[in-house]
């Protein structure tokens, strides 16, 4: 179970080790179920509430196991309690990205364009309550700015709508910006990480 749309990072991590689950147990197979929506607690809820037969694994992030519970008053699922960790598969840096297009060339940049006109930039990230939810409610409160918070079912139609001029703004994983980076739609003006990540180097760090 992929608690987020196809096109996420979490589905392409999915979509990578789907082979190698299947030939390690025998060609059983595995089929990537989608299930998007609250930040990844929709198919969370799903899976921990699943008889425990060993037949559903969820492809959490630490949205759903670390921040989620904190969050969320009456949550539907105990995370420490209903889920039981079995592997790490990744980790990488969250991004702020514009599109190309936009007049700024880093995240000061931006910072000043939103003090110039509160409230009239917007940001999309995966969810309410996300990691990207979480850093972009960070950055505005350190920086003094108000832009507006999108929340999505997950980061691939946030990008969508960023392309088309709907939201201005995009909180996401790396990993799912870089295939429009590549290709000269978005940008990338920082990553929340205190040190520069070794695959993209020429990005900056919120610090």
């Amino acid at each position: 179970i992929v608690p987020y749309p196809p096109g996420a990072s979490t589905d392409l991590v999915a979509r990578i080790i789907q082979p190698s689950l299947t030939a390690s147990l025998n060609q059983q197979p595995f089929v990537i179920d989608n299930k998007g929506g609250a930040a990844g607690n929709i198919g969370a809820a799903y899976v921990a509430k699943s008889p425990p037969d060993g037949y559903r694994l969820l492809v959490a992030t630490n949205a759903i196991t670390t921040i989620l519970p904190h969050l969320t008053k009456n949550p539907p699922f105990d995370a420490l309690k209903d889920l039981v960790p079995v592997a790490k598969l990744a980790s990488g840096p969250i991004g702020i990205a514009v599109r190309s297009d936009m007049p700024v060339k880093n995240l000061a940049d931006l910072i000043a364009l939103a003090k110039r006109s509160p409230g009239k930039l917007s940001y999309g990230t995966p969810g309410s309550g996300s990691p990207h939810h979480l850093i972009g409610e960070q950055i505005k409160q350190l920086a003094g700015i108000f832009i507006v918070h999108v929340p999505y079912r997950g980061i691939g139609p946030a990008l969508t709508d960023l392309q088309g001029g709907t939201i201005d703004i995009v909180v996401s994983t790396l990993a799912a910006l870089t295939p429009l980076v590549s290709a000269g739609r978005l940008k990338v003006l920082a990553i929340a990480e205190s040190k520069r990540f070794d695959d993209a180097p020429n990005v900056p760090t919120v610090a």
